[in-house]
């Protein structure tokens, strides 16, 4: 799998042997293993190949949970053309009302001519790659057959053959612990639109590949702290399609902080002098809440963007320094200059409001330099080995209604003590798959 591939919902583990034979059943046996904390509601496998194109093959497994984590279930093949050929896999899995996973392999196979003789076996064995179950097995009956020794095997077609097919049998039933993992060659997130039972509407955001950091005709940027690298999100995620608000604040954490202004006191306001610590609280309360209501699906939380996610989302495919003319898009000193509800000015094409302007957002990471080996689903957790003696600050994105529009930047980052409360400072929320440290 690529470093730009999604990680998969499930994976698929088999025994599949390397030789077949032409209209002759076999039935190996196949397992799908959930990922660790993911439920996934129906998972559909199918089969196709050109070396059995009248007979596909298809199964449905209505429901792999996490703590289940394995299904078993076997697999009858009857090949119908003689030569080289590659098994097709598809496998669709879903997570309820939330997203749909796509993702393909290949298995090589080799069909031949029922053998007739030990000669035959063992000159169709020459150069064919098997685990080393089927290459006992098959070994075993080669020899026997050869040295004639014993009652138990009959130098005749008919024990012949009836020793193949039980050896064909042992061999499907006895590699269960040869299973090998097949590796997908593309995996494809569908992510649906997502609203919480908070009330927090979330658009979907595409994984992907981007460059993050200053654009080529941004003339305002800190070529240090932007540095341009190529970044990859391995899977889709859902963001708030504008910042929370007070009355979304308080409906999770039962109380808003005292507002800055009176001016800033309204519930469809945006939430200010919110630290990035209450706003990770807030994430993780509002994540026990709808897992303890089972409206979230296990393995996916509430959390604060990573940085490579916010500007990923901020972009939303653009390479300019904002995606749209300022005064449309972002409430800013040069524009608005007013504090006001969000979701009043044009959205990016991902269908995210405010991403500049309005407040700034907390993000996850450090504020640091960008280091150019973090490139695949990037989060920093240091800060640079010259501030090690100073307090830990944590990004802040996207600038506010009482700032310059320099601060209103896909790519303009600035960085505060993560117990730092403002009347331009607020947050909104991803959610996705956890992180692995914080």
């Amino acid at each position: 799998m690529s470093e730009s591939t999604p990680s998969t919902l499930i994976s698929l583990q088999t025994a599949f042997p390397s030789l077949w034979f032409v209209d002759h059943a076999r039935t190996p046996r196949m397992q799908a293993v959930c990922s660790p904390g993911a439920d996934v509601h129906e998972v559909r496998v199918s089969i196709r190949s050109a070396a059995f194109p009248s007979k596909p093959w298809e199964v449905i497994i209505t429901s792999l949970r996490a703590e289940q984590t394995t299904v078993q279930f076997p697999v009858t093949i009857i090949p119908e053309k003689l030569g080289h050929y590659r098994l097709r896999l598809e496998v669709d899995a879903t997570v309820p009302g939330i997203l749909t996973q796509h993702w393909d392999a290949e298995v090589e196979m080799l069909v031949r001519n029922m053998p007739r003789s030990s000669q035959d076996l063992q000159g169709m064995l020459q150069g064919v790659s098997m685990t080393v179950g089927e290459k006992a097995l098959f070994g075993q009956l080669v020899s026997d057959a050869n040295v004639h020794i014993g009652p138990r095997i009959e130098v005749n077609t008919g024990g012949f053959d009836a020793a193949l097919e039980a050896v064909l049998s042992r061999v499907d039933a006895e590699t269960l612990g040869e299973m090998r993992m097949i590796r997908p060659i593309k995996v494809t997130d569908i992510c649906h639109s997502w609203k919480s039972i908070s009330g927090l509407e979330l658009a979907a955001i595409p994984a992907g590949r981007f460059r993050m950091g200053a654009s080529e005709d941004d003339k305002e940027a800190d070529r240090m702290m932007e540095t341009v690298r190529e970044v990859t999100l391995k899977s889709c995620h859902w963001m708030g399609s504008k910042p929370v608000t007070q009355s979304q604040f308080r409906q999770v954490m039962g109380r808003v902080p005292q507002p800055a202004f009176d001016s800033h006191a309204g519930d469809d306001l945006p939430v200010t002098q919110v630290s990035w610590d209450e706003a990770r609280e807030f994430c993780e309360r509002l994540t026990q809440i709808e897992r303890a209501s089972k409206a979230l699906p296990a393995g996916f939380a509430y959390r604060l963007p990573t940085e490579a996610e916010w500007e990923h989302a901020c972009r939303a495919g653009s390479v300019s320094a904002r995606y749209g003319p300022l005064e449309e898009i972002a409430t800013v000193a040069e524009t608005v200059n007013r504090f006001q509800a969000p979701g009043r000015l044009a959205a990016n094409a991902w269908g995210l409001h405010d991403m500049l302007g309005l407040v700034f957002e907390w993000c996850q990471d450090v504020y640091a330099q960008y280091r150019p080996t973090m490139t695949v689903d990037p989060v920093n957790n240091f800060a640079d080995t010259g501030a090690l003696n100073q307090p830990m600050r944590r990004v802040l994105r996207g600038g506010s209604y009482q700032d310059a529009s320099r601060f209103a930047r896909a790519s303009a980052r600035v960085g505060e003590v993560s117990g730092k409360r403002s009347g331009r400072v607020g947050f909104r929320v991803v959610l996705g798959r956890a992180l692995a440290s914080s």
